[in-house]
């Protein structure tokens, strides 16, 4: 399934292409100190490289063409920054058309409604564009704002 550009008020989603390695890396690398256990803490610079970069967006192309999983990440309009992701991982198609769906906004970018937004994007494209009928959000019991987000 051909993966497309989508947009809302303040974000675009959309698949890496290879322009984005150095907006990649400032998203990978400048993050904010791990939060709690659930965030990610920044990588170090010297992971990040371009090979590594070109490697994750071959695996998530590969992926989205076998449609087994497709990654969305989540550029702020203005900065054309990445600011964060969705994904969606397809379990079953035939009969039921389900898959996870996995959000995550960068810790630098908490608490401005980009979750919400981009979430309800994610939505849209899952039940819209990847035609399935039923999304689940695998949330541990105790991330409150996570289950908050999901009821939104």
């Amino acid at each position: 399934m051909r993966r497309q550009k989508f947009k809302t008020k303040r974000l675009v989603l959309r698949p890496l292409e290879n322009k984005d390695y150095e907006v990649w890396f400032d998203a990978y690398v400048n993050g904010l100190p791990k939060k709690n256990k659930w965030d990610l803490a920044p990588l170090k610079p010297s992971k990040c490289t371009k090979k590594y970069f070109h490697k994750i967006k071959r695996t998530h192309d590969l992926l989205a063409q076998k449609d087994d999983y497709y990654r969305y990440y989540v550029f702020d309009k203005k900065s054309g920054a990445i600011i964060g992701q969705i994904d969606f991982d397809i379990f079953v198609r035939s009969t039921h058309q389900f898959a996870n769906f996995g959000y995550q906004i960068f810790n630098r970018h908490w608490s401005q409604g980009y979750g919400k937004e981009a979430s309800l994007a994610g939505l849209k494209i899952g039940f819209q564009h990847l035609r399935l009928n039923r999304l689940e959000a695998a949330i541990n019991l105790d991330n409150r704002i996570s289950i908050r987000l999901a009821r939104a």
